[in-house]
């Protein structure tokens, strides 16, 4: 392999310089260059660094993938009274859940409001308590 074609990130500042100067005057003279696409040498998928590699990656964009709030869609909603019971009402409501900034947000045609929230995860739930705003006023 000659010096140009080497990843400028494994040689010397002067092979460096020289391996560039090279490649423009390749590049001037019409001659195709095709660098790798990566200067980092080629791992193999099989060896520990690169399997490590592979598990942090996932890992990190499954973390990243709940990062947007959770969103619930009221699809049904009953208004009631003592006098007339329970009939049922348009259900333009929608409540957004950020798990990351822990606010519980509730939306109707009109607004949204946002509150603080408390949340606990208890085995596969999450528990969220948002202060003042249910039967433990």
């Amino acid at each position: 392999m000659s010096t140009a074609d080497r990843p400028l990130s494994f040689m010397s500042f002067s092979e460096a310089l020289a391996a560039v100067k090279q490649r423009e005057a390749n590049r001037l003279a019409g001659k195709p260059f095709h660098p790798r696409p990566s200067a980092a040498p080629a791992y193999r998928v099989g060896t520990p660094l690169m399997r490590s590699v592979l598990i942090a990656a996932f890992l990190l964009a499954s973390q990243i993938g709940n990062a947007e709030p959770l969103k619930c869609t009221i699809t049904k909603k009953f208004v009631c009274d003592v006098a007339q019971g329970c009939r049922p009402s348009a259900a333009n409501i929608w409540n957004e859940i950020d798990l990351e900034r822990k606010t519980f947000v509730r939306c109707d045609r009109a607004s949204c409001d946002t509150y603080d929230a408390r949340m606990s995860q208890s085995g596969a739930y999450t528990n969220i308590e948002v202060p003042g705003r249910g039967p433990h006023r």
